[in-house]
């Protein structure tokens, strides 16, 4: 997986003071390379997931396919 670990992390304001937070990570015992999506509300409850490179591919190809690119 190709990515830039100098972008430390994207992040997202939605509606109402949501935000949405993007990071790379990786994780050892196995290694995998891969990001962190953070999910917080305004009352700073959150959760988050890690998604794995070939995880991240689906999902563009998913939100491309709905887009039209």
């Amino acid at each position: 997986m190709k990515v830039n670990r100098n972008i430390k992390n994207k992040i997202f304001r939605g509606e109402g003071g949501d935000v949405l937070r993007v990071r790379y990570d990786n994780r050892g015992e196995p290694f995998r390379e891969g990001v962190t999506i953070y999910l917080e509300d305004d009352n700073y409850n959150s959760v988050s997931v890690f998604l794995e490179g070939r995880e991240l591919i689906e999902l563009k190809e998913f939100l491309n396919d709905l887009y039209g690119e």
